[in-house]
């Protein structure tokens, strides 16, 4: 694997859990088949895909270059400005490789690319301290990892954004497209993955029904919405934005 390539792989990788709410089926699918590539070791052809995909959809593109530079830079620091050649030290090579295979693969092919990068994360803190690591090994990880939650943070941000506003009022595909500045488009494919996890339901609802979607396994099948269909907060949507206020208030957890 040459150094460009493991810089396109990993800054598109990092993109995912940010963007994850507004990417329809049909590219969450060939992300999947990016992931496929990756794990039959086929680096060259999954990067090639990525240059494509980004190219096509614009969702993609303005996260990926303003993360793609920075892995560049990375990268030219170490190996100066031969990144299509293959580092020659092999314990650099070596540690990348794992990095592909442990962590962004299980990412790329996962359904919940923020839940699967949240789990990278913390497996990756929990082996932090291991003394039999190899020295080159928190310098690849470590980079990566900064950055992945980065990603997650603003991808909890954006969900809480929307639940917190549900919270306080009924809201509708254009209110939420308005609050986050994105496009009725967007808007729409947030709600249709905010319905299936089981945080939002139909405004027309009973409140029987919002409260027995608490206990449907995701994901929901979504109905179809329009611009100006409004929505509530589900009891699942209200625990996911105080889990800990409400597990104390149950006791689950001790104060």
């Amino acid at each position: 694997m040459n150094v460009s390539d493991a810089a396109i792989i990993q800054a598109f990788t990092v993109a995912l859990p940010r963007q994850e709410l507004i990417l329809p089926s049909e590219i969450k699918r060939a992300i999947h088949q990016v992931g496929y590539e990756l794990a039959q070791h086929h680096s060259d052809k999954a990067a090639g895909q990525i240059r494509e995909m980004v190219q096509q959809h614009h969702c993609l593109a303005e996260p990926f270059h303003s993360i793609h530079k920075n892995f560049q830079d990375r990268y030219r620091t170490r190996f100066g400005d031969s990144l299509t050649s293959k580092p020659s030290e092999e314990p650099f090579t070596e540690s990348l490789e794992q990095l592909m295979e442990t962590m962004i693969v299980p990412i790329l092919r996962s359904d919940e690319f923020a839940t699967s990068a949240r789990s990278v994360v913390r497996r990756s803190l929990q082996q932090d301290n291991q003394e039999d690591q190899d020295d080159l090994l928190p310098d690849v990880v470590h980079f990566f990892i900064m950055y992945l939650q980065k990603a997650i943070s603003a991808s909890d941000e954006q969900i809480h954004t929307i639940l917190h506003a549900l919270e306080q009022q009924l809201l509708s595909v254009e209110d939420i497209a308005h609050l986050l500045k994105i496009s009725i488009d967007q808007a729409h494919q947030i709600v249709k993955n905010l319905w299936r996890r089981g945080y939002i339901d139909s405004a027309k609802s009973s409140v029987v029904g919002r409260a027995v979607a608490a206990f449907i396994r995701s994901p929901r099948p979504t109905p179809p919405t329009n611009p100006t269909t409004h929505f509530v907060l589900t009891s699942r949507g209200h625990f996911h934005l105080h889990p800990l206020l409400i597990a104390k208030r149950e006791g689950i957890v001790e104060s």
